[in-house]
């Protein structure tokens, strides 16, 4: 038996009384067996192309997540040249700081 859908009784045709036996009861998995057994299925999940599709489409989203959330991140401006604004740009102090960087 899959311990993750032990407490669903097979009778149940509806996703409703499926939902309320859930609320109601739950899903334990409570002793080391139930664990263990949940955990040894986890790469069997992969195998299937339910599994494969799910697993690309979790890391499509997180990785777009990442890059978003660096996309968005605050501009550091500790080692600029000159202040930002529009009367304090400096061509000699831009030059010296871009040449240090060659791929900027």
């Amino acid at each position: 038996t899959n311990p993750l859908t032990k407490n669903i009784p097979a009778s149940s045709s509806s996703i409703e009384s499926i939902l309320s036996d859930i609320s109601k009861d739950g899903i334990h998995l409570s002793t080391p067996t139930e664990l263990q057994s949940a955990i040894d299925s986890l790469p069997s999940l992969l195998t299937t192309p339910e599994g494969i599709f799910q697993a690309a489409a979790i890391a499509l989203f997180t990785s777009g997540s990442l890059f978003l959330s660096w996309l968005n991140s605050p501009d550091d401006y500790s080692q600029t040249p000159y202040e930002p604004g529009p009367n304090t740009y400096d061509p000699k102090a831009a030059e010296e700081f871009y040449a240090k960087r060659p791929f900027m």
